[in-house]
């Protein structure tokens, strides 16, 4: 069906910045939280923990804001040279835009199910993830029949933010680490900061939108260009206006 259709192009968009993100650095850490947990060094495993957490949410929580706000010339950049109608496209868009509301979820959960199991502890994710899922089910029935589509694919985002939550307070539990407020706080302060650059991200593409148009591949991108250009400057000028000290160092490691 159509509404099959829109949901299979939307995650398919969205499991590439995850594919990238979320899953590389989960596996590239678990060697070495393995090894730190089995040495009984609990802080370094910690530390280690922070900072790849931090270095992920840094990275696709912005994406996911700007993804929300841009979804439409996104799916008009990449399939507008398909059979998909103008109904589809928008279809895609809106369904995009709920399921990458999420984005940072998957990608954060990668990093601590990894945590999980290098403390020998493969049970608590998999019991976790069950109890959820169950759970999540009445959401997926009331939203699916109040939104259709889109109501599963805001489901789906709920179901996976609550259990990257819980996740990461059993995790902080496990491992006793003292930093978990200091990273809750980087969250909230890094979540305002995209939020208010996706808005401004949004107005953009408004405004360009019948200036430009996205018919063709090349005025999607070039709407794609500015705005996201203007969201990714605002998020950084903001995080530093927010004391988001991790920004400074990140961006000096790419040498900016």
């Amino acid at each position: 069906s159509a509404s099959i259709t829109w949901l299979s192009y939307a995650k398919t968009l969205m499991r590439v910045p995850l594919g990238v993100v979320g899953q590389a650095v989960g596996v590239a850490s678990f060697p070495i939280l393995a090894q730190l947990y089995s040495e009984g060094k609990l802080d370094e495993l910690n530390r280690t923990l922070n900072s790849t957490l931090k270095g992920v949410i840094l990275l696709l929580l912005p994406v996911s804001a700007l993804t929300v706000a841009q979804a439409s010339p996104l799916v008009h950049l990449i399939f507008s040279h398909t059979r998909l109608s103008a109904r589809d496209l928008d279809a895609t868009a809106s369904t995009l835009a709920f399921f990458s509301l999420s984005m940072f979820a998957w990608g954060a959960q990668n990093i601590l199910a990894r945590g999980f199991y290098a403390t020998r502890d493969t049970l608590t994710p998999a019991v976790s993830g069950t109890i959820f899922t169950v759970l999540n089910l009445p959401v997926y029935w009331l939203l699916v029949h109040r939104m259709q589509h889109l109501g599963l694919a805001l489901a789906s985002s709920i179901g996976v933010v609550a259990y990257t939550v819980v996740l990461f307070v059993l995790l902080n539990r496990r491992t006793q680490n003292p930093e978990s407020a200091g990273l809750t706080i980087f969250f909230l302060k890094l979540l305002v900061a995209s939020g208010l650059a996706a808005a401004a991200s949004y107005g953009i593409v408004v405004w360009l939108e019948p200036q430009l148009g996205w018919q063709t591949t090349g005025s999607a991108f070039l709407v794609l260009l500015i705005a996201s250009t203007t969201g990714f400057l605002l998020t950084a000028i903001l995080s530093k206006l927010l004391r988001v000290r991790e920004v400074d160092s990140y961006l000096a490691r790419v040498g900016l």
